[in-house]
């Protein structure tokens, strides 16, 4: 859930590289 609301913030400013960093540093 986190995650997710974390990836969708990142997707939303176009920061698709931090996206995949933000994902693997939550799991």
């Amino acid at each position: 859930p986190h995650d997710a609301k974390v990836a969708a913030v990142l997707v939303a400013k176009g920061d698709s590289v931090e996206t995949g960093a933000a994902l693997v540093s939550l799991q």
